[in-house]
């Protein structure tokens, strides 16, 4: 991408950032519990979830569908959960195993507001075992066809990158998303991962 396009594109994430966030602000409570609940049923009807063993899912902050009956179910259903934990310092995210719903609410949160386990370092890290089987990926914005904005950090396609370099097999990575996440086009640049799938409320 040339320059002058590098940044249209970065200054189009931008905007469409404060466009989403305001709207995200302006859904009720009830919305995003109906449609979090959508969601949800959508995916315990989704194959490659049902199929899938090794689970990472994002800890969900209020403006994101909710994960906490994803994770729920994820343990009762005999699979493995694991989370993210970022460390701001060399920008990097791992996701390491969550033991159970004790430990769900134990989490700690961190200075953005993100909860995380605590004591990271004496849990199973997926990149030190068996990897993942699927990934379920927040964003910002989502296209029907697995584009996806993020909150422009990078974490998650730095993450997938490393992944990719170090496992021969590939996760499944589906996005999850209110129905005001879905727009018709976004930009993408080199280092974006598209999804596989992205599922919210018809």
């Amino acid at each position: 991408m040339k320059g002058s396009n590098l940044h249209s594109a970065k200054l189009l994430k931008q905007n469409l950032r404060k466009k989403l966030k305001q709207t995200l602000q302006g859904l009720g409570e009830e919305e995003k519990a109906r449609q979090s609940r959508a969601v949800f049923r959508k995916l315990l009807n989704f194959p490659v979830y049902c199929m899938s063993k090794r689970i990472s899912t994002f800890v969900s902050m209020r403006n994101e569908i909710d994960t906490k009956p994803i994770i729920e179910h994820i343990f009762t259903s005999g699979k493995e959960c694991f989370v993210p934990c970022f460390d701001s310092g060399n920008n990097r995210m791992e996701m390491v195993r969550l033991r159970d719903m004790e430990d769900f609410f134990n989490m700690q949160e961190t200075c953005w507001g993100i909860k995380q386990p605590c004591n990271p370092d004496g849990r199973e890290n997926c990149f030190n075992s068996d990897g993942l089987d699927l990934i379920i990926v927040p964003g910002v914005a989502f296209t029907v066809d697995g584009k996806r904005l993020g909150h422009g950090k990078g974490y998650y396609d730095n993450y997938l990158a490393r992944y990719f370099a170090k496992f021969s097999h590939r996760p499944h990575t589906i996005g999850i998303a209110f129905a005001e996440q879905i727009v018709s086009d976004l930009p993408v640049e080199s280092h974006d991962h598209v999804l596989e799938k992205v599922l919210f409320p018809n």
